[in-house]
């Protein structure tokens, strides 16, 4: 019910573990509901560990399950567009992040203009628009990331922020979906524990307390704008993809990551830890003070890094019998 009541566009809700259980329930839904198989995913998008969304592991013993799953390249429209021509009358869903987040690769906001087509084209066809908030829910909007993003999906997966670090995942969904979802049997051991509901309705309750969303985007503004000013000054074209909230640092000039392997390990070096790889995120435990001193750790990383770019000169020395 609360749930229900804060999130926009939702009216049931159903509990579990893990992402992966959220978003393979999801999709399961949307296939049972029109009797189509296809599922439409966009490439490096990670929805979960479970075989149809797993592309990476095993694929020769997983490749039934992930068969009738199709990939573009994300805010594409026009590749959209020549799937659903390609498979018409084929299609279930489709299931999208809120912005895309892969890992290795700098973060894309979704354009007004593709949202605009995931629901046309998922209108036209008789498809689910599932949305994958499991990463970023409750750090853009307490109403859901798509109510940031103006869209308006069918499902919502939620996880990660919703309980504070207690297991507790959820799929939301509209009232057209309840009577298919409710036909399904679902559980798990430990699906109905008492501890993480609770330990969820405290986190909402602080987050809506402290002004959650609204803050994490003014932290995370001031670690974009600091970061890449130092960067700058030290010569790098550093830059900070991503929402503010949900930071993600790359080097224009490495696209290989060779930089962020660097400048992570001489963060980590003065007692800042980040990832190199995969997003960051900005909590409602940081304050204005850790943002200080992250970024004073930043301008000696970053000039560690600028110094170690320099020429060296070597100098080689000759003795009469050996050479050094």
């Amino acid at each position: 019910e609360r749930l229900i009541g804060l999130v926009d566009g939702m009216d049931w809700a159903v509990f579990v573990k893990n992402g992966t259980d959220a978003t393979t329930l999801a999709t399961s839904i949307a296939r049972a509901d029109t009797g189509k198989q296809i599922i439409i995913a966009a490439e490096g998008a990670y929805h979960g560990a479970a075989n149809w969304c797993s592309t990476n592991v095993f694929p020769v013993f997983t490749l039934a399950e992930q068969r009738d799953v199709r990939y573009f390249p994300y805010n594409d429209v026009a590749a959209l567009e020549a799937l659903f021509r390609q498979h018409r009358e084929k299609i279930a869903c489709v299931i999208l992040t809120p912005y895309h987040h892969p890992t290795y690769k700098p973060q894309q906001l979704p354009t007004p203009e593709f949202i605009a087509t995931v629901e046309r084209l998922c209108h036209s066809e008789g498809a689910y628009f599932i949305m994958d908030d499991i990463r970023a829910n409750f750090r853009l909007s307490m109403k859901g990331s798509h109510s940031f993003f103006g869209a308006h999906p069918d499902m919502i997966t939620m996880g990660k922020a919703l309980a504070n670090g207690y297991p507790l995942s959820v799929l939301l969904g509209t009232e057209g979906l309840k009577k298919t979802a409710s036909s399904f049997f679902i559980t798990g051991t430990y699906w109905m524990s008492a501890v993480p509901m609770i330990a969820a309705m405290a986190t909402l309750d602080e987050m809506e307390r402290l002004g959650g969303t609204e803050r994490l985007a003014q932290l995370g503004r001031m670690l974009k704008e600091g970061l890449e000013s130092l960067g700058r000054e030290a010569g790098f074209s550093a830059r900070i993809s991503g929402p503010p909230a949900i930071p993600y640092l790359t080097f224009d000039e490495d696209p290989d990551l060779f930089l962020n392997q660097r400048f992570c390990a001489a963060m980590a070096d003065r007692g800042v830890f980040m990832h190199p790889h995969h997003n960051w995120f900005i909590s409602l435990a940081h304050t204005e003070a850790d943002i200080a001193q992250t970024l004073e750790a930043a301008k000696g990383a970053f000039a560690q890094l600028r110094d170690s770019r320099k020429p060296v000169t070597l100098h080689q020395s000759f003795t009469q019998g050996s050479e050094h």
